[in-house]
């Protein structure tokens, strides 16, 4: 229903309610001045009352089509497939290989990379899971099916998912390329795929497909050194995972060195790597729009915004789809986002999301975004779209902690402390061991006014990790309860733990102090007052 709302709307301030109420309003006056002024005839009303109908509704159209964002084009997702014993991930990289840059600007090819990270983990082995999870996010062709080897090679049962029809078909092949291949063929009844499809100089052996998908699988885990073991000497395909993994150590070594030169003796060893396998192919016109996007993030995490810029101007060009583009653009300087066609970082990060609905970096800096760029009232504009946005996401993953962890704290902050709650004892039961969550749950149970289940929390979250906001929150508690001595221990033991001078809950703390000895004193003042006048 939601959504076809926002069909009618098509962006125009207002959308319908707008269009009902000015139709409303404007039938409402003619008929007045039909009825009670007399100041025309019935059939003059009737005219009058038509036209103005038809222009409004004119008009309206009107604003609808120049309003409507450009559609974007229809998905092509690609699910990995199923062998008897396991997930197969070859072949579905194969016919990515054959499909990259060759089909047409009606379509966006949704690798299975993206699926798999979009999925819960512990549920994407199962094939059925994998297949309602590319239908929620929506494809105009999903491609997977079952794969089965034989002594001559492979026996692929492909299944094609096109709208509401279903086809299956049984293809036998030499090898994955040459499955892979075929798969195409097959799709080429569905989707419009121009030219010529397999890349004869990319052609891949089962063995590097099955080794390249490992490390693929690898690097997605985030373990960096077993996807660079992989590969001393990267070639034109690896060095694009190679690169991904030296990105990700780099950043790691950044937090160990923040201070490292953006050039030089001393710069970031992972980077200098990353620099060193990229740039060759960049000036032989090699890049894609992934390696520019590896790039970017690097010059983005030593500050050169300006480099950025460029290689993501450049990685668009390339693949103008690609959400990853598009989210790495939102982390570029406010100034810079009309020149790249946005209007500000939420339009970007819809946009990114849009490409990918299972993005879920995306999807939580959009959310983050709107809400803190909001007003932060329940009725907010802004906070009901960050809270759509991210139950959106959670239909495709219900288990995403990060997800949910924002949508909890945003339903907290605006006083929804029942529906936080939810989310926290959900958090609590996907992760026992988290203080952070231990902590959350002891603020609604504070908001609750329940103190000794509060308390418990609260413990929790200190015998965890000795979060610090806990003892304020204890503090807090045992001052409401009549237990100074108690409060002042808690609010003591959260300024040892200050974080700097605009840490909140250390000030905090400290007028919790100063009331408490400001109560104390008062208290004696009347006691020493009545010992005189005794």
């Amino acid at each position: 229903m939601r959504a076809f709302l926002h069909f009618l709307s098509g962006e125009v301030p207002g959308g319908v309610l707008l269009l009902f109420f000015v139709v409303l309003v404007i039938n409402l006056a003619l008929y007045y001045l039909y009825n009670s002024s007399k100041l025309f005839t019935k059939e003059v009303y009737k005219r009058k009352a038509i036209r103005a109908n038809i222009y409004i509704f004119g008009v309206y159209l009107v604003l609808w089509i120049f309003l409507e964002p450009p559609k974007l084009p229809e998905r092509i997702i690609i699910l990995p497939f199923q062998t008897e014993e396991s997930v197969d991930y070859q072949l579905a990289e194969a016919v990515q290989r054959q499909l990259y840059g060759n089909l047409g600007e009606d379509y966006i090819l949704h690798r299975w990379e993206w699926i798999y990270a979009t999925a819960n983990k512990d549920s994407f082995s199962y094939q059925d899971y994998r297949t309602r999870l590319a239908s929620k996010i929506g494809g105009a062709s999903i491609l997977g099916g079952n794969l089965t080897h034989t002594e001559s090679g492979l026996k692929v049962d492909l299944i094609v998912y096109s709208g509401q029809s279903l086809d299956k078909i049984s293809l036998d092949a030499d090898n994955y390329w040459d499955a892979a291949s075929k798969v195409i063929e097959r799709l080429r009844r569905n989707v419009s795929i121009p030219g010529e499809t397999t890349i004869q100089k990319e052609v891949m052996s089962d063995t590097y497909l099955q080794d390249f998908c490992e490390a693929k699988i690898t690097l997605l885990r985030e373990d960096f050194e077993r996807a660079i073991a992989k590969y001393e000497t990267p070639d034109s395909i690896q060095v694009e995972l190679v690169t991904a993994a030296y990105l990700g150590k780099g950043i790691l070594e950044l937090e160990e060195r923040p201070d490292s030169p953006l050039e030089g003796d001393g710069m970031n060893r992972n980077f200098a790597r990353l620099y060193n396998l990229i740039i060759p192919y960049s000036k032989e016109g090699k890049d894609t729009a992934d390696l520019n996007i590896i790039l970017a993030k690097m010059y983005m995490h030593q500050g050169n915004y300006g480099m950025a810029e460029v290689c993501l101007e450049r990685a668009v060009t390339q693949e103008r789809y690609n959400s990853r583009i598009y989210y790495s653009m939102s982390f570029l300087h406010d100034s810079r986002y009309e020149e790249l066609g946005f209007n500000n970082r939420a339009e970007i990060l819809t946009l990114a999301v849009q490409l990918d609905p299972g993005y879920n970096s995306a999807v939580y800096e959009l959310a983050d975004e709107l809400y803190t760029t909001g007003t932060a009232a329940p009725t907010n504009p802004n906070t009901i779209k960050s809270m759509e946005v991210l139950n959106d996401f959670l239909r495709l993953n219900p288990n995403s902690e990060n997800i949910l962890s924002l949508l909890g704290r945003i339903l907290l902050q605006t006083k929804y402390t029942l529906e936080a709650m939810e989310i926290y004892q959900k958090l609590l039961l996907l992760d026992p061991q988290s203080a952070e969550n231990h902590y959350n749950m002891g603020i609604c149970y504070f908001h609750k006014r329940d103190y000794n289940s509060a308390k418990k929390e609260f413990n929790r979250a200190l015998e965890i990790n000795d979060y610090a906001d806990a003892y304020l929150y204890l503090g807090a508690m045992s001052r409401l309860e009549g237990d100074p001595e108690r409060a002042l221990y808690y609010y003591r033991e959260r300024i040892k733990r200050k974080q700097g001078d605009d840490d909140q809950y250390a000030k905090e703390a400290m007028r919790g102090i100063r009331l408490i000895l400001n109560d104390l004193a008062e208290k004696e003042e009347k006691t020493n007052g009545i010992r005189n006048s005794q």
